[in-house]
């Protein structure tokens, strides 16, 4: 008897949805932290507040697309309210990215703000 032809199994959509998610947060963040460093670079005064600055719009529209994300549930919008949950969680990534990233600056000894 010959063995069968293994097909790799399909990947499943929330498994789709995770790895998108994750793509995206990761080039977003990329592009985040490279322009908080280069706004630190010219302004001389640090990526400190900078960091500070763009992890609080983060959590901020994060929190914003949970609330509405939580209203479209409520309305058995279910399309609308898990697109709402992944652009919150898009956002709420990146704001922690940036938080480990102002630790991590603070750690190196790195000026993170004025003098």
């Amino acid at each position: 008897m010959l063995p069968r032809e293994s097909h790799p199994a399909a990947p499943s959509a929330f498994g789709t949805t995770l790895y998108r998610i994750a793509v995206t947060t990761s080039l977003q963040a990329t592009v985040v932290l490279v322009a908080c460093l280069t706004m630190g670079r010219l302004s001389g005064g640090g990526i400190g507040p900078y960091l500070q600055a763009v992890g609080l719009c983060f959590s901020v529209v994060g929190a914003f697309a949970l609330g509405r994300g939580l209203g479209a549930e409520r309305r058995s919008a279910h399309e609308e309210a898990g697109s709402l949950y992944a652009a919150a969680l898009v956002n709420y990534s990146i704001a922690y990215i940036v938080s480990l990233a102002r630790r991590f600056t603070e750690m190196l000894g790195a000026p993170t703000g004025p003098l």
